[in-house]
């Protein structure tokens, strides 16, 4: 995972300093996307480490022509559909129905944010726990629904957290 952070990021007893790009290993991606402890909006912040890594791995998928060699495209989306957790019929088969589409794309044509919240909390049983804005989110499905998403959240970009270019 090619990252570039703002500020200095530790994982373990390895310092990433900001400004600079990185190339993390396995580990090290694993490890970026699954901190909890040191971020200064918690699960939001994990939230979006997670995008910054689908987003890594989109521009890699794009810049290595993975989705343009059918050898390569068919080992991926079979590594992809073992590793996912999906509805009932959402198979390799419906992946590859998407290869062609996926291929003219490339990371900066994707727009990542996090549904509608309202707050964070704690559970019953003393969690921390991020609560879904209901009505927000309906707004939301219904831009997803008619293809307006992009000039949805242009509308009101206050209301929607955006991946920034930069993730902290």
């Amino acid at each position: 995972m090619r990252i570039t952070l703002a500020d200095d990021l530790v994982v373990g007893d390895t310092v990433v300093a900001a400004g600079q790009h990185q190339l993390l290993t396995g580990a090290e991606a694993l490890a970026f996307v699954r901190e909890r402890e040191d971020l200064p909006r918690g699960d939001l912040d994990r939230v979006q480490r997670q995008q910054a890594w689908v987003r890594a791995m989109v521009a890699k998928v794009r810049n290595d022509g993975t989705l343009r060699n059918p050898v390569a495209a068919h080992g991926l989306l079979d590594t992809v559909t073992r590793s996912i957790a999906a509805d009932e019929g959402f198979d390799a088969g419906v992946l590859r129905g998407l290869q062609d589409l996926a291929s003219g794309l490339g990371s900066d044509d994707i727009v990542f944010l996090t549904v509608p919240v309202s707050g964070t909390g704690t559970s019953p049983d003393g969690q921390s726990i991020v609560e879904l804005d209901d009505a927000a989110l309906e707004t939301l499905m219904a831009a997803v629904r008619d293809d307006t998403v992009v000039a949805h959240v242009a509308s009101d970009p206050e209301a929607y957290d955006v991946l920034p270019a930069v993730v902290r």
